[in-house]
């Protein structure tokens, strides 16, 4: 029998538990169209799905008579069982399917002996319930991805075998459609037949010349997705041609972008990864070709979005906070910050991990503390421009957007023309000064007609900017000020601070404390945003103390473990086929 920890629904049961599950648990197999339950049925069983996928004909208002689908490990007939009313969907069998059963006795059974399992269809209803009530539910209809062809060599068409056992892995059920040899209006019948008939979440991915994309785009709506694949050697990737309201991507094929490229970040799969892909035969495995899966989660609304808060100095815990994601195992697709936010999130796209870049800019961070260069006759900064240059220069040279590992966006704001500023493609060293200019303090970066300074004055948790990616999990980490609630220890923070203003340069004691607490200030409201929301907390005094950065990075993990089980449950819901 299947290993029934493996599925989320049975995650945590008792050994006795588990015995009681497979004395009772009964298999059952489904041709594809079978019905599985069908609305109205009397409360009498519960499905979870093993393999295959199930496709729930939706009728409630709110769903406008759309579809649903389940893949492996998701359960259906739940609701009805506990609550004792008839079936509210119908289920078919989306293809052969294979479902463990349990009866609404023996669930009543267990549930007296496992509280378990009554907390693990509460998170599974609940999930359910947030994920069908979002504003973005445009992944609940069917979709079209189109892959628009800049090229014509044979690697191509491993690539889109590739992607299409990606999509439908994820999407169990959709469909590729090669329309290079089509004529418009058989494609244009083969689209509207599937968002007719199709059910949510699934995909018709749609193969492309680069010719024909001024007649896709009529036919192209909100939710679907565009990748542009091009050979490797390309000196930009921006795309001119407007495809309206659908997000599009660009994916080199055969390696990264030209070192020093202006554009922005862009996938890329290499010849290897093809190459492991097409030896697995119908298996998808994550770990053995993970820039295809990647865009394949991109593809079907399943990325990981990472926005990380300001918090000068104690923003450094941002590291810690991810080291913990990535040793769980927790995917980071993409990056966004403001201020040290911004920065630590250019640092981890670049190394593409937080220990290194932690090494990195901790050491940084100290030599600064200790020579700070601030200047003998202050201009528009304590901080002399030629110290913030060095320090920029020594992170991140001359690197770009479009070398970096994962995708990554950060805020600035202009002082020119009083807006903010989104910083996704040029020099990352550019970018990272800006996004931290601390106004004040840190000397603010002309760009043009442009004077960039610290994203905090726009922004402080830029959990928005996920809201325009494909995120199925969006994940704000917020460092918070954590003095004490005790008048004893208000009065030694104010003795504290007032001995700083009182020395030569308080100024600077002044100017740090009152950033900080602007930063600060509305942070939880900007975070709520995204889904899952991980405080950091953090003291005062230590928000601008440059020389603790070890200490912030190990808050960051402390803060982040207390998390991590919901976080990681939260993940495998994202990973895990079909539509919860």
């Amino acid at each position: 029998m299947t290993d029934l920890r493996s599925i989320p629904l049975f995650a945590g049961l008792s050994d006795a538990g588990i015995r009681r599950l497979q004395e009772r648990l009964r298999v059952r197999r489904y041709s594809e169209g079978d019905v599985i339950l069908r609305a109205g049925d009397p409360p009498t069983e519960m499905h979870v799905i093993v393999e295959g996928a199930a496709r729930l004909e939706l009728n409630a208002a709110w769903t406008r008579g759309r579809r649903a689908l389940l893949g492996p490990a998701q359960a259906f007939g739940e609701m009805s069982v506990l609550s004792g009313s008839p079936v509210s969907a119908t289920v078919l069998a989306q293809c052969d399917t294979k479902t463990l059963v349990l009866s609404a006795e023996d669930l009543a059974s267990v549930l007296e002996v496992e509280p378990t399992l009554y907390r693990n269809i509460s998170a599974m209803l609940g999930a359910r319930l947030r994920h069908r009530t979002q504003p973005d539910a445009l992944r609940l209809q069917p979709a079209v991805a189109v892959l628009v062809l800049h090229m014509d060599i044979e690697p191509v068409t491993a690539l889109l075998r590739s992607l299409a056992r990606g999509i439908g892995h994820y999407a169990p059920g959709s469909l590729l459609f090669d329309a290079r040899s089509s004529q418009f209006d058989a494609l244009l019948s083969r689209v509207a037949r599937w968002r007719e008939e199709a059910a949510g979440g699934q995909y018709l991915t749609v193969v492309s010349s680069a010719a024909s994309l001024t007649a896709m785009r009529d036919l192209l709506m909100p939710g679907d997705v565009a990748l542009h694949v091009k050979g490797a050697q390309v000196a930009t990737v921006r795309e001119d041609l407007d495809l309206g309201p659908v997000d599009s991507q660009t994916v080199l094929l055969g390696g990264r972008a030209l070192p020093r490229a202006p554009g922005p970040w862009a996938d890329s799969v290499s010849q290897e990864e093809l190459a492991a892909c097409s030896a697995d035969g119908e298996a998808w495995n994550r770990e053995r070709y993970p820039s295809l899966d990647r865009l394949a989660r991109y593809v079907t609304f399943r990325e990981v979005g990472i926005a990380l808060s300001v918090g000068a100095a104690a923003g450094l815990a941002h590291l810690g906070f991810l080291e913990v994601l990535e040793r769980s195992g927790v995917p980071i697709d993409f990056l966004c910050g403001s201020s040290m936010g911004g920065t630590v999130a250019l640092g981890y796209g670049q190394c593409g991990n937080a220990p290194e870049f932690a090494d990195a800019i901790c050491r940084v961070s100290a030599q600064f503390a200790k020579a700070r260069g601030i200047q003998i006759l202050l201009r528009g900064s304590l901080v002399s421009h030629r110290r913030v240059q060095e320090m920029t220069r020594e992170l991140f040279g001359e690197r770009t957007f479009a070398e970096l590992c994962r995708p990554v966006a950060v805020v600035a704001a202009d002082l020119v023309a009083g807006q903010r500023v989104i910083l996704d493609s040029g020099p990352i060293a550019a970018a990272a000064w800006a996004t931290s200019a601390i106004p004040g303090i840190f000397p603010p970066l002309r760009i043009g007609s442009r004077i960039l300074v610290d994203g905090g004055l726009v922004t402080r948790v830029p959990a928005d900017l996920l809201l325009r990616r494909r995120c199925g999990l969006r994940i704000a980490s917020v460092v918070h000020d954590a003095i004490g609630e005790s008048q004893s220890d208000r009065d030694l923070e104010a003795d504290r601070l007032q001995r700083q203003l009182d020395r030569p340069l308080g100024l600077h004691a002044a100017l740090g404390a009152s950033w900080k607490l602007l930063g600060w200030w509305d942070s939880a409201a900007q975070a709520q945003k995204a889904d899952l929301v991980v405080k950091i907390p953090v003291s005062l005094r230590g928000g601008f103390d440059f020389t603790a950065g070890l200490r912030m990075v190990e808050l960051g993990r402390e803060a982040t473990r207390r998390h991590i089980a919901a976080i990681r449950a939260e993940a495998d819901r994202v990973l895990a086929p079909g539509i919860p």
